[in-house]
């Protein structure tokens, strides 16, 4: 179970973190129809712009701007390399070896270093070849780009631009420079959305493969716990002719009534009707609980798919059943704590076990059995259960003789041939038929408890405190033996 658990933990905070990153995403997407409204406004305006008389002109304007601003970021990314590489030469040391050092390593160690700072003096030199080949655009880059034949092309077309400036104003409240500027940065926005579109796709079909890979986890847990069921059934002739064990797949209603209401932060008795009821006088029960729980085994899980998106999907056009006070929480608790309905969705409720006992031919819930019907069925399942030791007060308790002798000291001599079994009795069917290999028994005086002696069976000292002890002494023995054994040959 600890390695299941371990895994389940893992997967569901893997899950956890895909679904905040898939927000983020959503997030960023969320501005597309503004986006493209505003950009389909701009490029009306610019439109008007570029239909008029002076459309030869802004459009001259217009392409060799944009050869403007490549050579301004190409002039930008020159400086930046320049900078970084001046202040390379600074982070390339030699490594130095301390006096204290030096005097522990050997030669192969020393032979090691030496090599490493050839290298480092290499690099280092490559370095200051490569600041070399920069240096003479480090003064006069912009200059040098300037003086290129775009240049006065971009002043010509920027003197004839400003010539139309006023005269174009009629056309628009923004300029058309400044409406190109708005385009390219909406433009880019939604290039961006685009990709996180696509990244969207992506990531869904990967929050499916986790979402699956939980509930197959899930899933897992529950054949692991049929088919050590199905071992405790193999015995059951031979070892435990009392108990029945079932397995119920998510049909703990405590455990799921608590837990369901810890991700909806509604604990106590609040909608009730819609999470789980029970009807004190008929004790009939209602809610999703109640629903999910009388569902077939075969439907089981699609059934708790369908009551988690019952909750999830509720919204005040389609409250899917529930109260609207309690669609109007959930919403805002997508709003506020949207992890609460992350977990809310790979929610499971705990499998629940249930012990019935035999009698008569029929089977009973063992919780309606007698005391020692429940011993004997209890009993009976720790005698099924391999591989482990077993320390035992009592086990006669509630329990008459005929059962003792017919069941349970059968059991322990069976079973004591793998495993280690201490019992704590006064009864002497269990201590001498079962065969005891060593025997303690205690004294108690002046408010202790001491041993008093042990051994097996076969020691006379041993014997006689069995007597003493569990039969009454040897005249309560052999008065029990005439009148009623021998008596009945």
């Amino acid at each position: 179970k600890k390695k299941w658990e371990e895994k389940k933990t893992e997967l569901v905070e893997k899950w956890l973190q895909q679904r905040a990153q898939l927000r983020q995403l959503n997030n960023s997407i969320v501005d597309e129809p503004n986006l493209r409204i505003e950009l389909q406004t701009i490029l009306s305006k610019i439109a008007v712009y570029e239909s008029s008389t002076y459309k030869d002109t802004l459009d001259k304007y217009n392409n060799l701007n944009i050869v403007n601003s490549f050579f301004k970021d190409t002039n930008s990314k020159v400086a930046d390399l320049i900078s970084t590489l001046s202040k390379l030469p600074e982070s390339i040391k030699e490594i130095s070896i301390a006096e204290n050092v030096n005097k522990s390593l050997k030669e192969d160690s020393i032979n090691f270093i030496s090599q490493l700072n050839e290298v480092i003096r290499a690099v280092n030199v490559k370095a200051q070849e490569a600041i070399d080949l920069v240096n003479p655009y480090k003064e006069n880059l912009n200059e040098r780009l300037n003086a290129l034949s775009w240049k006065p092309e971009f002043d010509a077309a920027k003197v004839g631009y400003d010539g139309i400036v006023e005269k174009i104003k009629e056309l628009g409240s923004d300029s058309y420079e400044l409406l190109l500027e708005k385009r390219e940065k909406v433009t880019e926005k939604l290039k961006l959305i685009e990709k996180n579109k696509a990244e969207i796709a992506t990531f869904e079909t990967t929050l499916t493969e986790t979402y699956n890979a939980i509930i197959q986890t899930e899933k897992e847990l529950r054949t692991e716990r049929n088919k050590i069921i199905n071992l405790w059934k193999q015995k059951d002739d031979a070892n435990n002719p009392f108990l029945v064990i079932e397995l119920l797949p998510m049909s703990d209603e405590e455990d799921a009534n608590r837990t369901l209401r810890l991700l909806l932060r509604k604990q106590g008795a609040e909608y009730s009707g819609a999470i789980y009821q029970v009807n004190e006088d008929t004790d009939e029960k209602s809610g999703a609980i109640s629903e999910l729980v009388s569902e077939p085994d075969v439907t089981r899980w699609d059934k708790r798919l369908e009551l988690v998106n019952r909750f999830i999907n509720a919204t005040d056009e389609n409250r899917n059943g529930l109260d609207g006070r309690l669609v109007k929480h959930i919403e805002s608790l997508k709003a506020n704590t949207p992890e609460d309905i992350d977990r809310l969705m790979v929610w499971t409720p705990e499998d629940k076990l249930v012990l019935k006992f035999k009698k008569q031919g029929a089977l009973q819930d063992i919780q309606a059995g007698s005391a020692g019907e429940r011993t004997a069925g209890m009993l009976g399942l720790l005698l099924a259960l391999d591989n482990i030791p077993l320390i035992i007060d009592q086990p006669e308790d509630d329990l008459d003789t005929r059962l003792i002798s017919n069941f349970v000291v059968p059991g322990f001599k069976t079973l004591k041939q793998s495993r280690q079994l201490i019992l704590v009795t006064h009864n002497p069917n269990i201590t001498v038929n079962g065969n005891s290999d060593n025997v303690v028994y205690m004294n108690f005086a002046s408010g202790q408890i001491t041993v008093a002696g042990n051994n097996a069976l076969q020691d006379k000292d041993i014997r006689n405190a069995v007597c003493d002890v569990m039969e009454g002494g040897r005249d309560a023995l052999n008065r029990r033996y005439y009148r009623i054994s021998k008596a009945l040959k």
